[in-house]
Protein backbone atom coordinates (compact mmCIF):
# COMPACT_ATOMS: atom_id res chain seq x y z
CA UNK A 1 0.00 0.00 0.00
CA UNK A 2 2.83 2.37 0.77
CA UNK A 3 5.75 3.92 -1.08
CA UNK A 4 8.26 5.30 1.38
CA UNK A 5 11.63 6.93 1.76
CA UNK A 6 13.44 6.69 5.09
CA UNK A 7 16.20 8.99 6.31
CA UNK A 8 18.02 9.44 9.58
CA UNK A 9 18.86 13.11 9.83
CA UNK A 10 19.28 16.23 11.82
CA UNK A 11 17.08 19.18 11.03
CA UNK A 12 16.71 22.92 11.28
CA UNK A 13 13.41 24.44 10.33
CA UNK A 14 11.63 24.43 7.01
CA UNK A 15 14.06 22.67 4.71
CA UNK A 16 14.97 19.11 5.66
CA UNK A 17 18.34 17.75 4.69
CA UNK A 18 19.54 14.17 5.04
CA UNK A 19 23.00 14.21 6.62
CA UNK A 20 25.30 11.73 8.31
CA UNK A 21 25.16 13.00 11.92
CA UNK A 22 21.59 12.06 12.74
CA UNK A 23 19.83 13.80 15.59
CA UNK A 24 16.31 13.14 14.33
CA UNK A 25 15.03 10.01 12.68
CA UNK A 26 12.65 11.05 9.93
CA UNK A 27 10.78 9.23 7.18
CA UNK A 28 8.37 10.24 4.45
CA UNK A 29 6.38 8.60 1.69
CA UNK A 30 3.03 8.19 0.01
CA UNK A 31 0.26 5.62 -0.17
CA UNK A 32 -2.99 5.20 -2.05
CA UNK A 33 -6.15 4.87 0.02
CA UNK A 34 -8.36 1.79 -0.25
CA UNK A 35 -11.28 2.77 1.99
CA UNK A 36 -10.62 -0.07 4.45
CA UNK A 37 -8.75 -0.14 7.73
CA UNK A 38 -5.09 -0.53 6.68
CA UNK A 39 -1.53 -0.14 7.88
CA UNK A 40 1.56 1.62 6.53
CA UNK A 41 4.62 -0.46 7.44
CA UNK A 42 8.35 -0.36 6.86
CA UNK A 43 8.83 3.13 8.32
CA UNK A 44 11.86 1.87 10.22
CA UNK A 45 11.00 3.12 13.70
CA UNK A 46 8.07 3.83 16.04
CA UNK A 47 7.20 7.44 15.34
CA UNK A 48 6.51 10.12 17.91
CA UNK A 49 4.79 12.41 15.39
CA UNK A 50 3.00 11.69 12.10
CA UNK A 51 1.54 14.14 9.57
CA UNK A 52 -0.74 13.02 6.71
CA UNK A 53 -2.13 15.20 3.90
CA UNK A 54 -4.41 14.04 1.13
CA UNK A 55 -3.76 15.01 -2.49
CA UNK A 56 -7.54 15.26 -2.67
CA UNK A 57 -9.71 17.93 -1.07
CA UNK A 58 -9.21 16.85 2.57
CA UNK A 59 -7.29 18.64 5.29
CA UNK A 60 -4.02 17.52 6.88
CA UNK A 61 -4.07 15.69 10.21
CA UNK A 62 -1.33 15.23 12.79
CA UNK A 63 -0.74 13.01 15.82
CA UNK A 64 1.94 12.72 18.50
CA UNK A 65 2.75 9.90 20.88
CA UNK A 66 1.45 12.01 23.80
CA UNK A 67 -2.09 12.11 22.41
CA UNK A 68 -4.83 9.63 23.30
CA UNK A 69 -4.48 6.57 21.06
CA UNK A 70 -6.76 6.92 18.05
CA UNK A 71 -6.94 10.74 18.18
CA UNK A 72 -5.67 13.11 15.49
CA UNK A 73 -5.65 16.89 15.27
CA UNK A 74 -7.15 18.51 12.13
CA UNK A 75 -4.66 21.08 10.82
CA UNK A 76 -6.94 22.81 8.33
CA UNK A 77 -9.95 23.73 10.47
CA UNK A 78 -10.97 24.84 13.95
CA UNK A 79 -11.81 21.52 15.55
CA UNK A 80 -10.99 19.39 18.55
CA UNK A 81 -9.26 16.05 18.12
CA UNK A 82 -11.00 13.58 15.85
CA UNK A 83 -10.99 9.78 15.56
CA UNK A 84 -11.06 7.30 12.68
CA UNK A 85 -7.95 8.72 11.01
CA UNK A 86 -4.59 7.53 12.40
CA UNK A 87 -5.89 4.80 14.68
CA UNK A 88 -2.52 3.80 16.16
CA UNK A 89 1.21 4.49 16.01
CA UNK A 90 2.85 1.12 15.47
CA UNK A 91 6.36 -0.28 16.02
CA UNK A 92 7.23 0.02 12.33
CA UNK A 93 4.56 2.34 10.94
CA UNK A 94 0.99 3.40 11.63
CA UNK A 95 -2.57 2.17 11.17
CA UNK A 96 -5.36 3.97 9.34
CA UNK A 97 -9.09 4.16 9.80
CA UNK A 98 -11.55 4.69 6.98
CA UNK A 99 -12.10 8.44 7.13
CA UNK A 100 -11.56 10.26 3.83
CA UNK A 101 -8.94 12.52 5.40
CA UNK A 102 -6.53 9.56 5.46
CA UNK A 103 -8.03 6.70 3.46
CA UNK A 104 -10.36 7.41 0.55
CA UNK A 105 -10.28 4.83 -2.24
CA UNK A 106 -7.92 5.80 -5.05
CA UNK A 107 -6.66 9.01 -3.42
CA UNK A 108 -2.90 9.49 -2.92
CA UNK A 109 -1.76 10.59 0.54
CA UNK A 110 1.58 12.11 1.53
CA UNK A 111 2.96 11.45 5.01
CA UNK A 112 5.94 12.17 7.19
CA UNK A 113 6.98 10.70 10.52
CA UNK A 114 9.44 11.88 13.20
CA UNK A 115 11.04 10.08 16.13
CA UNK A 116 11.79 11.89 19.38
CA UNK A 117 15.32 10.87 20.41
CA UNK A 118 15.79 12.01 24.00
CA UNK A 119 18.19 14.90 24.40
CA UNK A 120 18.50 15.59 20.68
CA UNK A 121 16.90 18.02 18.24
CA UNK A 122 13.21 17.16 18.35
CA UNK A 123 10.86 16.84 21.29
CA UNK A 124 7.13 16.14 21.56
CA UNK A 125 5.19 17.02 24.68
CA UNK A 126 1.98 18.25 26.23
CA UNK A 127 0.74 20.77 28.78
CA UNK A 128 -2.60 21.81 30.28
CA UNK A 129 -3.90 25.34 29.76
CA UNK A 130 -4.25 27.47 32.88
CA UNK A 131 -5.98 30.52 31.45
CA UNK A 132 -2.72 32.46 31.62
CA UNK A 133 0.85 31.98 30.45
CA UNK A 134 2.26 28.47 30.74
CA UNK A 135 6.01 27.80 30.88
CA UNK A 136 7.47 24.57 29.51
CA UNK A 137 11.08 24.01 30.60
CA UNK A 138 11.64 20.28 30.08
CA UNK A 139 12.36 20.10 26.34
CA UNK A 140 16.14 19.93 26.72
CA UNK A 141 16.99 22.73 24.26
CA UNK A 142 15.80 26.16 23.20
CA UNK A 143 13.45 25.57 20.24
CA UNK A 144 13.95 27.26 16.90
CA UNK A 145 10.58 26.07 15.60
CA UNK A 146 7.45 24.85 17.39
CA UNK A 147 4.27 23.26 16.00
CA UNK A 148 1.52 23.23 18.61
CA UNK A 149 -2.26 22.94 19.06
CA UNK A 150 -5.03 22.25 21.58
CA UNK A 151 -7.69 19.58 21.87
CA UNK A 152 -10.52 22.07 21.55
CA UNK A 153 -12.67 23.83 18.97
CA UNK A 154 -11.65 27.40 19.78
CA UNK A 155 -9.46 29.32 17.32
CA UNK A 156 -6.89 29.48 20.14
CA UNK A 157 -6.54 25.70 19.76
CA UNK A 158 -5.73 25.79 16.03
CA UNK A 159 -2.56 24.05 14.83
CA UNK A 160 0.09 26.76 14.65
CA UNK A 161 3.71 27.13 13.54
CA UNK A 162 6.21 29.31 15.37
CA UNK A 163 9.60 30.14 13.85
CA UNK A 164 12.23 31.82 16.03
CA UNK A 165 13.65 33.91 13.19
CA UNK A 166 10.27 35.33 12.26
CA UNK A 167 10.15 38.21 14.76
CA UNK A 168 8.24 36.20 17.38
CA UNK A 169 5.32 35.72 14.99
CA UNK A 170 3.23 32.56 14.68
CA UNK A 171 1.16 31.41 11.72
CA UNK A 172 -1.91 29.18 11.78
CA UNK A 173 -1.53 26.23 9.42
CA UNK A 174 -5.10 26.46 8.16
CA UNK A 175 -5.13 30.06 6.95
CA UNK A 176 -1.82 31.76 7.72
CA UNK A 177 -3.27 34.08 10.38
CA UNK A 178 -0.35 35.74 12.19
CA UNK A 179 0.09 36.93 15.76
CA UNK A 180 2.94 37.88 18.07
CA UNK A 181 1.00 36.71 21.14
CA UNK A 182 0.88 32.93 20.72
CA UNK A 183 4.42 32.34 22.04
CA UNK A 184 5.52 34.63 24.85
CA UNK A 185 9.25 33.89 24.95
CA UNK A 186 11.82 31.11 24.78
CA UNK A 187 14.00 29.71 27.55
CA UNK A 188 17.07 27.48 27.49
CA UNK A 189 14.92 24.36 27.68
CA UNK A 190 11.50 25.33 26.37
CA UNK A 191 9.09 28.20 25.90
CA UNK A 192 6.33 30.26 27.49
CA UNK A 193 2.93 30.59 25.88
CA UNK A 194 1.33 33.95 25.13
CA UNK A 195 -0.94 34.97 27.97
CA UNK A 196 -3.60 37.13 26.30
CA UNK A 197 -7.19 35.93 25.97
CA UNK A 198 -7.32 36.29 22.18
CA UNK A 199 -4.30 34.43 20.83
CA UNK A 200 -2.55 32.60 23.67
CA UNK A 201 -2.56 28.79 23.46
CA UNK A 202 -3.50 28.35 27.12
CA UNK A 203 -7.29 28.03 27.59
CA UNK A 204 -8.10 26.79 31.08
CA UNK A 205 -8.34 22.99 31.19
CA UNK A 206 -7.56 22.37 27.50
CA UNK A 207 -4.81 19.86 26.70
CA UNK A 208 -2.15 21.22 24.33
CA UNK A 209 0.43 19.28 22.34
CA UNK A 210 3.65 20.42 20.72
CA UNK A 211 6.55 19.36 18.54
CA UNK A 212 9.70 21.40 19.20
CA UNK A 213 12.62 21.53 16.76
CA UNK A 214 16.21 22.63 17.36
CA UNK A 215 18.51 23.91 14.62
CA UNK A 216 21.76 22.79 16.33
CA UNK A 217 24.19 22.96 13.45
CA UNK A 218 23.84 22.57 9.71
CA UNK A 219 20.91 20.19 9.54
CA UNK A 220 17.47 21.78 9.47
CA UNK A 221 17.45 25.12 7.71
CA UNK A 222 15.20 28.12 7.60
CA UNK A 223 15.56 31.32 5.65
CA UNK A 224 13.77 33.94 3.61
CA UNK A 225 13.55 35.40 0.14
CA UNK A 226 11.83 38.34 -1.50
CA UNK A 227 9.04 37.47 -3.89
CA UNK A 228 8.45 39.03 -7.28
CA UNK A 229 5.33 39.82 -9.28
CA UNK A 230 5.83 37.50 -12.24
CA UNK A 231 7.71 34.35 -13.21
CA UNK A 232 9.19 31.64 -11.04
CA UNK A 233 11.98 32.11 -8.53
CA UNK A 234 14.82 29.69 -7.78
CA UNK A 235 16.01 29.48 -4.18
CA UNK A 236 19.57 28.14 -3.88
CA UNK A 237 20.48 26.02 -0.88
CA UNK A 238 23.52 23.92 -0.02
CA UNK A 239 21.88 20.50 0.10
CA UNK A 240 19.12 18.43 -1.46
CA UNK A 241 15.92 19.31 0.39
CA UNK A 242 13.52 16.51 1.25
CA UNK A 243 10.74 18.62 2.77
CA UNK A 244 10.00 22.31 2.23
CA UNK A 245 7.39 24.60 3.79
CA UNK A 246 6.96 28.10 2.35
CA UNK A 247 4.85 30.77 3.97
CA UNK A 248 4.73 34.44 2.96
CA UNK A 249 5.48 36.83 5.80
CA UNK A 250 2.14 38.61 5.45
CA UNK A 251 -1.20 38.20 7.17
CA UNK A 252 -3.43 35.32 6.03
CA UNK A 253 -1.04 33.79 3.51
CA UNK A 254 -1.68 30.05 3.66
CA UNK A 255 1.45 27.90 4.15
CA UNK A 256 2.28 25.35 1.44
CA UNK A 257 4.49 22.27 1.68
CA UNK A 258 6.16 19.83 -0.65
CA UNK A 259 7.76 16.43 0.02
CA UNK A 260 10.42 14.80 -2.13
CA UNK A 261 7.96 11.94 -2.77
CA UNK A 262 5.70 14.30 -4.73
CA UNK A 263 5.99 14.66 -8.50
CA UNK A 264 5.31 17.27 -11.16
CA UNK A 265 4.20 20.76 -10.15
CA UNK A 266 2.67 19.66 -6.85
CA UNK A 267 2.38 21.32 -3.48
CA UNK A 268 -0.10 20.90 -0.66
CA UNK A 269 -1.88 23.33 1.62
CA UNK A 270 -2.87 22.18 5.09
CA UNK A 271 -6.58 22.89 4.80
CA UNK A 272 -9.11 20.92 2.71
CA UNK A 273 -7.69 21.68 -0.72
CA UNK A 274 -6.53 19.32 -3.45
CA UNK A 275 -3.05 19.42 -4.99
CA UNK A 276 -1.91 23.00 -5.42
CA UNK A 277 0.10 24.11 -8.48
CA UNK A 278 2.47 26.99 -9.19
CA UNK A 279 3.62 27.18 -5.57
CA UNK A 280 6.68 25.00 -4.78
CA UNK A 281 7.12 23.70 -8.30
CA UNK A 282 10.28 21.58 -8.03
CA UNK A 283 13.18 20.53 -5.79
CA UNK A 284 16.68 19.71 -7.05
CA UNK A 285 20.02 18.80 -5.49
CA UNK A 286 20.81 22.42 -4.59
CA UNK A 287 17.60 24.41 -5.17
CA UNK A 288 13.87 24.58 -4.87
CA UNK A 289 11.69 26.64 -7.18
CA UNK A 290 8.59 28.64 -6.31
CA UNK A 291 6.01 29.68 -8.86
CA UNK A 292 3.86 32.77 -9.15
CA UNK A 293 1.15 31.86 -6.64
CA UNK A 294 0.96 34.61 -4.06
CA UNK A 295 1.04 32.08 -1.21
CA UNK A 296 4.66 31.26 -1.99
CA UNK A 297 6.26 33.67 -4.43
Amino acid sequence: MNKLNVFSLTILALLLNSVSQAQITWAFGEYTGNGSASAVTGVGFQADAILIKSEGASQAVIVTSDMTAGDTKPMGSTSAHTTGRITSIDADGFSLGTDAEVNSTGIVYQWMAFEDLAGDDLSVGTYTGTGSSVTISTIGFQPDMIWYWGDGGDIRDDATMYLKSNSEKCDRFRDGYRSTNMIGNLNSSGFTTGGDGTHGRDILGVEYYYIAFDTDGDEFKYGGFTGKNSGSKTITVSWESQFVIVNAAIQNSQPVMRLKSMSGDESLRFHAHAVHTDAITSMTATTFVVGTDHKSA
